[in-house]
């Protein structure tokens, strides 16, 4: 969100057991695996990247990273707390059929309440508690509230299938948007996926990596927020964040969005948030 790689309080300990490899880059993962492959033990990535704004992969990526996990005996882990059960039913590994071999997912699996799980093989699940030595436990596993909601709302996610919906909703709402800088002259790049999707303000033609995620431009970002709230309009503060739709954002809604959108573009244009 704040585009910090690391925190204070992270010991130097810690961090000097991950290695960073640029997303969409298969090659630069691939160097680091041939000089170091023998002491990694997994790859954490989101497949689609949300957390930097959206950044679909490039076509071969997972693939690839399937492929060098599975060649130097390491685990592949997919963070799709942002993506699971948002981009299909499932998730980005239901849907691309890559299977990794561990997931990461969030409050969606709670209807939005709090809670956070993961799920993956069998022979890796088995070495948690009380079948394995790993002990993993908290306050709020298994909360009746939570787990009662996220039936409810997964079950209503299998029967309704509202992704292609969801999906055609967005691509309107992103077409239009669009449509709405070019005519003001903004360069921009916006990157979706389904139900979420992300603005950068940016003279490149694609936005593929955080480098490129990072050639937009904040602070024309911070006025469109702005312009956006006296709209009625409330976007994620940070560019670094995910804009999402749900089912409740009918063809009225996406409407009145447009129309805000053009307004605060408007007042931008005039200079007063440019």
């Amino acid at each position: 969100t704040f585009n910090i790689p690391s925190s204070p309080g992270v010991p130097e300990g810690v961090t000097s057991y991950t290695l960073l490899a640029p997303y969409n880059d298969i090659e630069a993962v691939g160097e680091i695996f041939g000089e170091r492959g023998e002491e990694i033990a997994a790859v954490i990535v989101e497949p689609i990247a949300g957390n930097m704004g959206v950044v679909p992969p490039k076509e071969g990526f997972l693939e690839g990273l399937r492929e060098l996990t599975e060649k130097y005996g390491a685990i592949l882990i997919f963070d799709e707390v942002i993506t699971g059960f948002r981009v299909s039913f499932g998730g980005v590994s239901t849907g691309e059929k890559i299977e990794p071999d561990i997931i990461t997912l969030g409050k969606i699996i709670g209807g939005g309440l709090p809670v956070g799980a993961f799920c993956g093989r069998r022979e890796i699940m088995g070495l948690l508690a009380p079948e394995g030595g790993v002990y993993q436990a908290g306050t709020l596993s298994g909360n009746p509230l939570a787990m009662s909601a996220g039936i409810a709302a997964l079950k209503t996610l299998k029967e309704e299938n509202p992704y292609p919906l969801l999906k055609e909703r967005t691509r309107k709402l992103v077409r239009e948007i669009g449509e709405v800088f070019r005519r003001k002259g903004i360069p921009t790049v916006i990157n979706a996926e389904t139900a979420m999707f992300s603005i950068f303000f940016t003279e490149r033609e694609r936005v593929e990596n955080l480098e490129e995620v990072q050639s937009s431009d904040g602070k024309l970002f911070s006025n469109l927020f702005h312009a956006l709230l006296e709209e009625g309009v409330m976007l994620a503060p940070s560019p670094y964040e995910a804009i999402f739709l749900s089912t409740a954002h009918d063809e009225d809604v996406l409407d009145e969005t447009v129309e805000a959108f053009e307004r605060a573009v408007l007042r931008m244009d005039q200079g007063d948030l440019r």
